[in-house]
């Protein structure tokens, strides 16, 4: 529901400055309920609501309006005549510590239907405001824990930080409401639930992990920043990372268990493109890069070789690779390859293990 809020009232109320201190006393009886107090719950709800970029688009004040200025003794200082949220909103951050801002009711606003709905006091203003502010906070919730089914979300690093084994990793929905966490070609099951503490957004991730993964990540991360392809997340220890949003699978990788359409005449059977598995490969199972302890600096990156063996004693040889230029039909409906990558400058290498899968496909 957006309420347009008409402040079109003018502080005609409001006392202004008199020699005569009897009846600045009267008035000052009169309108001290009326104060907004700097810092109170209230007057942050109002620097919210016209801070630029506010998220608060359910309250919209119709400006021109006039706003008076109290100090620490409750004497009227002076009057703005405000036009617009950012000058509301200045007027506001500057305010002096220990002063006030006044106000005159009723408050006459307009719901989205057009009906006429009237704000007579200071909690009334406080509860629509905070109503507004409950309805937003609601949908950013409902949205963090939605994203999250719709496409997958790949960590990265801020620009300050040099490496992070967690590069590439990768955030996806699992079958049963929960997340899949990606690293390394393992997957590890979990929780992610999105909430806030006041106006902080947090997203808690709980991962069924209490080795050096759930140490990792296993925080209440407060979300620095949010938006439909990025989030920016940061922990009390700062830990920092940045998780964009991917919805093409072919731009990020998972497993090492690669699937292909099976034949149609030969069901268990299909064709592999190997060559197109050597990114995925290298990113899951290649030597991570160490930062040298002196330069703090990385390792110039390598430029992996990446074979495909039938045997592992031929992987560990480096002897009757399969020809990568042609399609692999696999031999079973699940068969497994032993993938040798290779550092061409020294002749080290690892072996690491791929799954090829024939699947049924619509």
């Amino acid at each position: 529901m957006k309420f347009k809020l008409l402040f079109c009232f003018v502080f005609a109320l409001l006392i202004t400055l008199s020699c005569d201190n009897e009846d600045l006393d009267d008035n000052l009886l009169i309108l001290s309920v009326d104060l907004i107090a700097k810092d109170t719950e209230l007057y942050n709800l109002l620097q919210d609501v016209t801070e630029d970029d506010s998220p608060y688009t359910c309250i919209e004040f119709i400006y021109p309006f006039a706003v008076a200025i109290f100090n620490e003794s409750g004497e009227e200082v002076s009057q703005e005549t405000v036009s617009g949220d950012a000058m509301f909103f200045l007027l506001l951050d500057s305010l002096e510590e220990g002063y006030s801002i006044g106000v005159s009711f009723p408050i006459t606003s307009v719901l989205d239907d057009g009906s006429i709905f009237e704000i007579n006091s200071l909690e009334e203003l406080q509860d629509v405001i905070a109503a507004c502010r409950e309805q937003w906070q609601e949908a950013i919730i409902g949205q963090g824990n939605q994203i999250v089914q719709e496409c997958v979300w790949e960590v990265a690093i801020p620009e300050d930080v040099i490496y992070s084994t967690y590069i590439d990793a990768v955030f996806a929905a699992a079958d049963d409401g929960g997340i899949i966490f990606y690293h390394r070609g393992v997957t590890y099951n979990g929780t992610w639930i999105v909430y806030f503490i006041e106006d902080e957004l947090h997203l808690n991730i709980n991962l069924d992990n209490q080795e050096e993964i759930g140490l990792d990540w296993n925080f209440d991360w407060k979300v620095d920043t949010y938006n439909d392809i990025m989030i920016e997340l940061s922990n009390d220890n700062d830990d920092a990372f940045i998780l964009n949003r991917e919805c093409e699978a072919g731009n990020y990788c998972t497993t090492l268990t690669f699937q292909e359409c099976e034949f149609e005449d030969m069901p268990g059977f299909s064709e592999f493109d190997l060559a197109s598995y050597v990114d995925c490969i290298i990113v899951m199972a290649a030597p991570q890069p160490e930062v040298d302890e002196v330069t703090g600096e990385l390792p110039p990156p390598i430029d992996w070789e990446v074979s495909y063996y039938v045997l592992e004693a031929d992987a560990q040889l480096g002897v009757n690779a399969l020809n990568t230029m042609l399609p692999y039909l696999n031999e079973t409906a699940s068969q497994e390859l032993y993938v040798r990558i290779s550092n061409p400058e020294n002749q080290e290498f690892v072996i690491a293990v791929i799954t090829l899968e024939a699947i049924f496909c619509e």
